[in-house]
Formats: structure tokens, sequence, C-alpha cells
């Protein structure tokens, strides 16, 4: 407990001196692919916030892991994903500082219509509505995933509240 009370201490400080914070978004090699949009996102979003987001030499390490996309319908889906707090690691998950399962929800504002065209165009609309998804996953859920990590790190008392 001292160890991580003069971790925490020692993160706070250098904080305060003007080091940045840094992180490290981790996803499981069979999850990668699924959540690129997400990591994306959360990077931009935190890195706005003033939070370093590395591969190497990271403060904390924290896995967005266990992501469910729900189909609600024409265009709307619904978003399950794990966003854990841990210190940091490179290939395995270390003990867990804090965990929060974050729900939300993307409507898609698609100004394709199916006018039932040749298969082309079919094709066409198909791959606009899974870029303009891809879009609104990295935007929409890159920003509640970098809120709930920063809302993390400030109740771990490593980040101030602006």
């Amino acid at each position: 407990m001292r160890k991580i009370m003069g971790f925490v201490l020692l993160i706070v400080f250098l904080s305060c001196l003007g080091f940045s914070l840094s992180i490290d978004l981790k996803t499981k090699f069979v999850e990668k692919s699924e959540i690129t949009a997400i990591k994306v996102g959360a990077t931009y979003f935190l890195e706005q916030k003033g939070i370093e987001v590395v591969n190497i030499g990271e403060d904390f390490a924290v896995w967005l892991k266990n992501l469910e996309r729900s189909f609600i319908s024409e265009n709307r889906y619904a978003y399950k994903i794990t966003v854990k707090l841990s210190y940091p690691t490179s290939l395995v998950e270390k003990r867990t500082i804090m965990e929060e399962t974050l729900k939300f929800e993307i409507v898609l504002n698609s100004t394709v219509k199916d006018t039932s065209e040749i298969l082309d165009n079919r094709l066409r609309r198909h791959f606009l509505k899974i870029k303009e998804r891809l879009i609104h996953e990295a935007y929409i859920g890159g920003l509640a995933v970098a809120t709930c990590i920063e809302e993390l790190l400030i109740a771990k008392g490593v980040l101030r509240k602006n």
C-alpha cells in the first residue's frame, strides 16, 4: 500500500511541475480491429486534455476490452465497453486499479437513402454507411472513453479536474 501511495504522490508531484501524464491504450489482439475507431477517437480527445498517449514508458495502462455493439434500428447502435485502469504493462493485464463498464449509443446522421439501384450503388452505400459508423465510433465512442479515463484518473487522484 505504501508503494502505491508513493507512486501516486510522485505522479501528482511530477504533474504539478509540468510533467505530463502518459497512458498506453491497450486492447487484446483479438479485439484490436473492433476497437480501433474508438481507440483513435479516445487518443485524440485525451491529447486535447494534455494526457499523452504512448506505447512505451506510460504512467498507466488503460485496457479497452469486451466491446459489444448492438444494432437497434436503421441508424442506431448501442455500445458497451470495459475501461480498465491498471499499472504499466507490456503484453498482459496487470492488477486493476479502477474499472468501469461504459455504455453509449450512436445515431448515424446518414443522408444515404436506399433507392434499390444496381448492385454497385448498393455496395457503395454499404461502404459509406460503414465509414460513417466508424467516424461516429471514433468521435462519440472516443469522447466517451476519453471522458471515462479522465474521470478514473481524477478519482485515482493523479489528475486534477479543470
